[in-house]
């Protein structure tokens, strides 16, 4: 009998090992993957109605136990198929399997390092910003340690990065005597921490909101614009002042905000323009103006997957009156509930 036994797996090994089936588990119940609604490596605001067709780079281990069941293979979302046309089972004796996943884009990336298993069984998933490196256009996103041992798994990402965004408008100033135009000279952000790491493990929730990375630190500068950038486009009374944004969208390092250290800095000159009157030629005057991101507003921490925008509003007059300075946070494209399921293509 225990030959025949010993047959009988020799056998099973040896079919399963083609449709790459692992252990215990029968053809009938394969694993399928549903990646939330959202694209992950552009700037754009995530739409819900788009699916996140990147492909993603998937893990999976038995729970509790140090054996690897998916060894970071690749997984096309638009298709609901791994690209190496493996096939993946769930074991028949019922036992957990947890999951993690990250876009394919980053498996490559130097902050990123490979999730291993630790001798008590429990997964670690490591990404590091050193020092000096550029990481403001790269999304870095994850799921947790999802944890299953039947139906479909659903991946929902999360960014680990805050982005920032920073918005310059002016007040429209004329009247019969005089016009004034304001030019943005300069901006930018001083004092941001620009290393620090994140570790995903059992217990990380990706649905709590508000998360800051460890062991944060630097002492780095943001220039946002250094060209000149007129603030209305059009002239005369009323006319509706064009906005400026900044023409780079910057992921940071998610950061607790301290007194005195991150500051925004705007330098602008205020043209009086008395309209071709001869006896009060045009001036120029340059403005500089430093906000402590800390004191400024309520905003005391750039919290992982946050949209932080901060807005800058220039009122210029025969009388400099104050800037005004606001900000507004809001969740970063982060889904809801299960993903939607895509049944795999036969």
């Amino acid at each position: 009998m225990f030959l025949l036994a010993a047959m009988v797996g020799v056998a099973f090994t040896s079919c399963t090992n083609d449709e790459n089936v692992f252990a215990g588990a029968v053809d009938s119940n394969e694993i399928n993957f549903a990646v939330a609604k959202y694209t992950t490596q552009t700037r754009a605001e995530h739409d819900p109605d788009v699916l996140f067709a990147d492909n993603v780079t998937i893990w999976s281990w038995y729970d509790g136990l140090n054996t690897g069941v998916i060894p970071g293979d690749v997984y096309d979302p638009t298709s609901g198929t791994f690209v190496s046309e493996n096939k993946y089972y769930w074991p028949v004796d019922g036992r957990a399997l947890d999951f993690v996943a990250v876009p394919t884009t980053l498996a490559g990336s130097p902050y990123f390092t490979a999730p291993g298993r630790a001798a008590d069984g429990t997964t670690a998933l490591t990404f590091v910003v050193p020092n000096g490196n550029d990481y403001h256009s790269t999304n870095i996103m994850t799921t947790e340690v999802k944890t299953a041992n039947s139906g479909t798994v659903a991946l929902l990402f999360r960014h680990l990065l805050s982005k920032i965004n920073i918005n310059v408008t002016q007040k429209e100033r004329e009247n019969a005597d005089a016009r004034w135009l304001v030019t943005v000279k300069d901006i930018k952000v001083t004092g941001l921490q620009c290393a620090g790491e994140v570790v995903i493990n059992d217990s990380w929730d990706a649905t709590d909101g508000n998360k800051l990375w460890d062991n944060t630190s630097g002492n780095e500068t943001w220039l946002v614009t250094s060209t000149d950038q007129p603030l209305y486009a059009s002239i005369g009374a009323g006319a509706a002042a064009t906005p400026y944004a900044s023409a780079e969208t910057y992921y940071m390092l998610p950061q607790a905000l301290q007194d005195g250290v991150q500051q925004i800095t705007i330098e602008y000159t205020i043209e009086t323009d008395y309209l071709g009157n001869p006896t009060q030629p045009n001036t120029v005057e340059t403005y500089t103006k430093t906000f402590d991101l800390f004191g400024a507003t309520s905003i005391r921490n750039w919290f992982m997957n946050k949209v932080i925008t901060y807005n800058i509003s220039i009122d210029p007059s025969e009388i400099l009156t104050p800037i005004e300075f606001t900000v507004n946070e809001e969740e970063w494209g982060t889904m809801s509930g299960d993903a939607p399921v895509i049944d795999p293509i036969p």
